[in-house]
């Protein structure tokens, strides 16, 4: 979002901030996977599928995004998008921050410098007052969403013998119903959490035969799985 906006108030029009941005993105993105490939591996890639949306998002989203430069009220609600989302970020990155110090603690300084940073550049005293206000009630927000337990895992990855070939047809049951839910979808095993604690996870493939697990949901919302059998 920072090299975005640095484009977009750098442009003349709304087609050139759109057509430069969606460039910078679709350039950039695919990239930055590409780096990734030899340090974490080609599933990484599978990552880029959301960001294949964003990218054609960034052409709309830019063009109205240069309306910014005016610096009036209508500016301000353009602009609260990116406040929402940066507070959210950075609310996020606090939560990572505070269970696995200090983990990510850039990445939620960073999101802080970019409020303060647009809004200092973007506003005079009046609107950045409103700008200010605006964000304290988005972090309020995102507060209670990120801190309140509700995310789904895709598990397959860290069953203990992840070389399970599940399908549709395999059954899946969770012992204790506070931690959450488990269901099978396109022959991926997704847990649904809404508590952090401990569970019996159990798995029957088509032909009978049972696969049970031990779950720990621990409270920064990391998993940890084992066989039991």
């Amino acid at each position: 979002m920072f090299f975005a906006l640095i484009i977009i108030l750098n442009c003349h029009s709304p087609l050139e901030s759109a057509l430069k941005t969606f460039v910078f993105f679709l350039i950039s993105q695919p990239l930055i996977y590409l780096i990734e490939v030899p340090f974490v591996g080609i599933e990484v890639l599978h990552y880029y599928y959301n960001w294949i949306i964003w990218t054609l998002c960034t052409f709309p989203m830019a063009y109205f995004a240069f309306y910014l430069k005016k610096g009036n009220f209508f500016s301000l609600l353009v602009f609260l998008p990116a406040i929402f989302l940066l507070s959210y970020l950075a609310v996020g990155y606090f939560k990572l921050t505070y269970f696995n110090f200090p983990r990510h603690l850039l990445s939620m300084l960073f999101c802080l410098f970019q409020l303060l940073f647009f809004t200092s550049i973007l506003f005079d005293k009046k609107k950045r007052i409103v700008s200010y206000i605006l964000t304290i009630l988005c972090m309020i927000l995102s507060f209670f969403l990120i801190f309140k337990t509700d995310i789904d895992f895709v598990t397959n990855q860290l069953l203990p013998n992840n070389e399970l070939e599940i399908n549709d047809n395999w059954q899946v049951s969770l012992q204790n119903e506070e931690l959450g839910t488990a269901y099978i979808m396109n022959g991926e095993l997704y847990l649904h959490v809404t508590n952090h604690g401990k569970s019996k996870l159990q798995l029957i493939d088509e032909n009978g035969y049972v696969y049970n697990y031990y779950i720990i949901i621990k409270e920064d919302e990391t998993i940890k799985m084992q066989a039991t059998d």
